[in-house]
């Protein structure tokens, strides 16, 4: 298994992968694939929290914190809408255009696990959100700046 930061570097993008298919893809092998991806992600920000040395050096996981910049509350509403059957095909609309959704209890399930996990994460998403919107905070502060500029030149 890769390191929790490893696999942050790449969350917009795996974030990015399973909103997309849940959303957008009518195969269910791929549908189920994304739920999966969806899990995992909340897996692995399970592990990095419960890794004992990780818990040492910080508070906040970077994993959680990649994982709500790359819109991860978004993901939340794919995962819901798979598990509650929203997203598939009825008698008068299809949810794909040009194709057909059914309903796939596989998908189903990995999606309700990674709600699950969510859900067990929940502080730790709320503890990213608050980290995130300071850093963004930060970033646009020119104050912040001068003092980071005037460190780098320091040293």
């Amino acid at each position: 298994t890769l390191h929790p930061a490893v696999i942050a570097q790449y969350c917009h993008a795996l974030v990015r992968l399973a909103l997309d298919a849940l959303q957008l893809e009518s195969s269910r092998p791929v549908r189920r694939s994304a739920a999966l991806l969806a899990r995992e992600l909340y897996a692995c920000v399970m592990r990095e929290e419960t890794t004992e040395e990780e818990a040492e050096k910080k508070a906040t996981s970077a994993m959680a914190i990649a994982m709500f910049c790359a819109g991860e509350d978004k993901l939340i509403i794919a995962l819901t809408r798979c598990v509650t059957a929203t997203d598939v095909d009825s008698n008068d609309s299809l949810a794909v255009k040009g194709k057909t959704r059914l309903v796939d209890p596989a998908t189903q399930s990995r999606s309700k696990e990674a709600l699950e996990m969510r859900d067990e994460l929940d502080i730790i998403f709320q503890m990213a959100a608050v980290v995130a919107k300071s850093m963004e905070r930060e970033a646009k502060d020119p104050v912040v700046e001068a003092v980071r500029k005037a460190l780098s030149e320091s040293m």
